[in-house]
């Protein structure tokens, strides 16, 4: 009989521990267990929400994937007591090859796969955020050759049309240039910066990093924007998108979505 009490207050109590800590929000707890400087808070959120989905065990483990692997990024938490009980080096996955990502962001028939692979080795060179742009210039304008890609979740997020400059070209761009008022396309890999309302509305500015061939871009003002000639009732119209002074304009109805999904330190890797 006192065994079977003794069952019963240690479900009754496991019961209330739970039910305790389910009334208490991720960032509460974050703050509770003294990670704030240690763990990224999203990490945390996303590793406590799974722990509450199915709460095995009183543990709890946290990767902080933002985190170098000379850093403790792997935590184990007794969520019980609410105590960390230790952080530790955890190794990273061998990254997956570039062909590997080609088929799992399903871009077969969509862009060529070794203007992705360079695409990729500039993203893992120079991004600061999981987002990869590329913009295939051999492709005609009244083709959509700009590719947003979220390489995190591996997902295509947007595919659209992108105009080139007056004088790269018509139909195709063909010619390309670093110089001043020369009103061409550049090439190159670039690093998107910080946004503005300008004369062409929502724009964002870019870095070139490719030397002589895209590191005037901020001198050149090649920025990313919206424009009536880059959309679909244009291209409807005249068969072909219009031209810019150089930059790589958007559709008008897409611009600020993308804009706002590349901005801040993402890769673009203009290919011609």
């Amino acid at each position: 009989m006192k065994s079977l009490i003794s069952l019963v207050v240690v479900v009754i109590s496991l019961f209330l521990s739970f039910f305790a800590n389910a009334g208490i929000s991720s960032l509460e707890i974050y703050y509770k267990l003294g990670l704030k400087g240690h763990v990224n808070y999203n990490e945390f959120a996303d590793a406590y929400i799974a722990y509450r989905a199915d709460p095995k065990s009183d543990i709890m483990s946290v990767v902080d994937n933002t985190k170098p692997e000379t850093e403790n990024r792997l935590f184990i938490i007794d969520m019980k007591n609410q105590k960390v009980l230790y952080g530790m080096n955890l190794p990273r996955k061998k990254s997956d090859s570039s062909l590997e990502l080609y088929h799992k962001l399903d871009l077969k028939d969509k862009l060529n796969y070794r203007v992705f692979a360079k695409a990729y080795d500039s993203f893992k060179s120079h991004s600061k955020i999981d987002i990869l742009t590329v913009i295939d210039y051999t492709k005609p304008s009244s083709e959509k050759r700009l590719f947003v890609l979220d390489m995190k979740i591996h997902k295509l997020v947007f595919n659209t049309w992108v105009a080139h400059g007056t004088n790269s070209g018509g139909k195709f761009a063909e010619n390309f240039s670093n110089v001043k008022s020369s009103r061409q396309t550049s090439l190159g890999v670039f690093i998107t910066a910080e946004t503005y309302y300008g004369k062409n509305g929502y724009s964002l500015k870019l870095d070139g990093k490719t030397p002589g061939v895209n590191d005037k871009a901020r001198e050149r003002y090649i920025v990313i924007h919206g424009a009536d000639y880059a959309s679909k009732p244009f291209l409807d119209k005249y068969g072909v998108l219009g031209t810019s002074w150089g930059c790589p304009a958007l559709p008008v109805d897409l611009a600020k979505n993308v804009i706002n999904t590349i901005k801040g330190g993402s890769v673009i890797y203009a290919h011609g």
